[in-house]
């Protein structure tokens, strides 16, 4: 550590960090961002592989399905399932 901190100010001058690198560009841009919006909102009960798969017949972007989890949750999109419930009458055992 004390060593690397010499050699920086040797060469450079000063101690203090290196300017950040950046990070990792995002896979998907605007336009396909928007895309997973409506593939999210015309079939909101496909998984996020279906998501994933209909994406890359679309786009030719192939994604994870971690990454398609998070691009939904920064979206704020909900994948809110449909949950098919009986009758209430067939439930209690009426049978009209």
């Amino acid at each position: 550590m004390l060593q690397s901190l010499l050699r920086r100010y040797r060469s450079s001058g000063t101690v203090e960090p290196k300017p950040h690198g950046g990070g990792q560009i995002p896979k998907l841009n605007n336009e396909q961002l928007a895309l997973v919006r409506l593939l999210v909102e015309s079939n909101n009960d496909a998984t996020l592989v279906e998501l994933c798969d209909r994406l890359e017949q679309q786009t030719q972007v192939k994604i994870s399905r971690s990454s398609m989890g998070r691009i939904t949750q920064k979206l704020n999109l909900t994948r809110k399932k449909k949950h098919y419930m009986r009758a209430k009458s067939i439930q209690n055992g009426c049978k009209n």
